[in-house]
C-alpha cells in the first residue's frame, strides 16, 4: 500500500493473492456489508495457498504490515441478526486463515476513546471469533491486537523524524440480538471466542493482546473465551505469545 485508506460498507476480500505488503499503512473499517451469503468477515474473509504458475507448486499467500483499524466502526456494523446468518467467522484481520502466512500485523483502535467491537447474534447460531484471526490453520508471527503505541518514522529533505502516539484500548462484546430482561432466552448460540484467535490449529510466535477486554453476556456455559486463543487444536502450536 502507498496510502492509508478507508473502507465503508466493505465486503471482506476472498480473493486468492500471492502476497500483500501493507506499508505499515493504516487501513480503517468503518462498516461491512452484511450478506447472507457472506459467513466470514474481516479485512479478508480467508487468507489461502496459491499455485505459482512458473513452478507450479503450492505456496502460502502472505500477509505483511497491515495495520487494521477499528476506531470508526459503526456501532451496528456486526449485528448478525437475520435468521439466514447462522454461522459467522470473524477476524479483525482475517476471518479464515488457511495455510496462508501473517506477519508484523495488527488490529488496534487509533483513536482515544475505547472502541467496542460488539457482535450480536440469533439463538440457535454458531460463532468464531478473534481479534486477528477467527480460525488459523496457517502460520502467524510477529502479530499484535491492541497495541498502545505505535512509532511513525518519516524521512524528509534529508531529515529523519520519528515520533510515538498513543492510542485507546479494544472492547470485544459478544452477546444475543434481545436485550437482557426482556423475558427471551438469551445467547443459546455456541461462541468460540479468543483475543487473538477464536480456533488454532496452525502455529502462531511471537504474538500478543493488550489493551483489551472481552466481555460475553452469556446466560449459560454455551461458549468458550479465552484471552488469546478460544481454542487451541491438539495440533495447534502457540509460542513466545501472551496478553497483557
Amino acid at each position: 500500500l502507498m496510502n492509508d485508506i478507508v473502507l465503508t460498507n466493505f465486503t471482506p476480500i476472498t480473493t486468492v493473492i500471492a502476497s500483500l505488503d501493507g506499508n505499515n499503512k493504516v487501513i480503517t473499517i468503518k462498516s461491512f456489508a452484511l450478506n447472507k451469503n457472506t459467513t466470514e468477515y474481516g479485512l479478508f474473509g480467508t487468507l489461502n495457498t496459491y499455485v505459482d504458475q512458473k513452478t507450479q507448486e503450492t505456496q502460502k499467500s502472505i500477509l505483511k504490515n497491515v495495520i487494521v483499524d477499528y476506531s470508526q466502526l459503526d456501532s451496528n456494523a456486526l449485528q448478525f441478526t437475520n435468521n439466514e446468518m447462522t454461522t459467522i467467522t470473524f477476524g479483525g484481520l482475517v476471518a479464515n486463515n488457511i495455510g496462508g502466512l501473517i506477519y508484523n500485523c495488527d488490529v488496534m483502535n487509533k483513536g482515544n476513546v475505547e472502541k467496542a467491537i460488539t457482535i450480536l447474534m440469533d439463538n440457535d447460531s454458531t460463532l468464531t471469533f478473534g481479534g486477528l484471526v477467527g480460525e488459523n490453520s496457517g502460520v502467524i508471527t510477529n502479530s499484535r491486537v491492541g497495541r498502545r503505541e505505535l512509532t511513525v518514522v518519516k524521512y524528509e529533505n534529508g531529515v529523519v523524524e520519528s515520533r510515538t502516539n498513543t492510542y485507546a484500548g479494544l472492547s470485544f462484546v459478544v452477546g444475543n440480538k434481545n436485550p437482557i430482561g426482556d423475558g427471551v432466552k438469551h445467547n443459546m448460540f455456541d461462541s468460540i471466542v479468543g483475543g487473538f484467535v477464536g480456533t488454532n490449529s496452525g502455529t502462531i510466535a511471537s504474538s500478543y493482546v493488550s489493551n483489551t477486554s472481552i466481555t460475553s453476556h452469556a446466560e449459560e456455559d454455551d461458549g468458550k473465551l479465552a484471552g488469546f486463543a478460544g481454542r487451541n487444536e491438539k495440533n495447534g502450536i502457540i509460542t513466545y505469545s501472551y496478553v497483557r
